[in-house]
């Protein structure tokens, strides 16, 4: 819902407590630096190559239990028994593309955020999954998995989605926030809200909505957006 204004900074924190809520541990603006080259350096400073608003990672056993409530993930994150690593880009608005990186052929941002994962040490190997991680925007093998994923409200363009990028809409994030995470608490008779004061304010705002039963789910989700204006 490109329409309603929602605040980069909220939509970020929004995106990181989505991750959180399906098992991802999570970085939030990691930058890539470039600090050996010599092209970026402008007056004494050096420019990094990129930043990513959200760097999660997920172990392959995740399961978040409560006496016999399995807490319930987001079927459009796709996890899996595996390293499950998100490279998130979050966009507001009419913005819908990934960062330059993606696209402009830059191989040493790419290792560089694998050497941080600290999930390849052979080089060649590190410099072969980068290859395959840029160009399709996804690298898989029996142990691991390493996507980028785009969180806006613009569904992403052809062009995007052709070379495989994943895609949740900020709709998406509010529905399983106000439908599935929420929910699964109630449909289970083990309350109807759970306590949380170290939460973050915003998300905690949210979590009172989505919890309130005295409203509808179309009354949650436009309550939710103006939290996020």
């Amino acid at each position: 819902m490109t329409n309603n204004k929602v605040d980069s900074k909220k939509f970020e924190l929004l995106t990181k407590w989505y991750l959180r809520f399906n098992g991802y541990f999570t970085v939030d603006n990691f930058i890539i630096h470039a600090a050996d080259d010599i092209q970026r350096i402008s007056g004494g400073t050096i420019s990094n190559y990129t930043d990513i608003d959200i760097l999660g990672i997920r172990m392959p056993f995740h399961t978040e239990q409560t006496g016999e409530l399995k807490i319930k993930n987001d079927q459009r994150l796709n996890c899996i028994e595996k390293i499950d690593i998100v490279v998130a880009e979050c966009k507001t608005g009419k913005q819908n593309s990934l960062n330059k990186v993606w696209s402009n052929g830059n191989t040493h941002a790419i290792e560089y955020l694998l050497r941080f994962c600290g999930i390849l040490q052979d080089k060649e190997k590190l410099k072969e999954t980068a290859s395959v991680l840029l160009k399709d925007l996804k690298f898989e093998n029996d142990e691991l998995r390493i996507r980028s994923v785009l969180f806006s409200q613009k569904t992403p363009s052809k062009d995007w989605r052709s070379r495989g990028l994943t895609y949740i809409s900020c709709a998406e994030i509010i529905n399983f926030l106000v439908g599935v995470r929420g929910e699964c608490w109630i449909t289970n008779n083990i309350g109807t809200k759970s306590t949380h004061d170290s939460w973050d304010n915003l998300i905690k705002d949210i979590f009172k909505v989505a919890n309130d039963q005295t409203k509808s789910v179309d009354k949650k989700q436009r309550d939710i957006y103006e939290i996020l204006k």
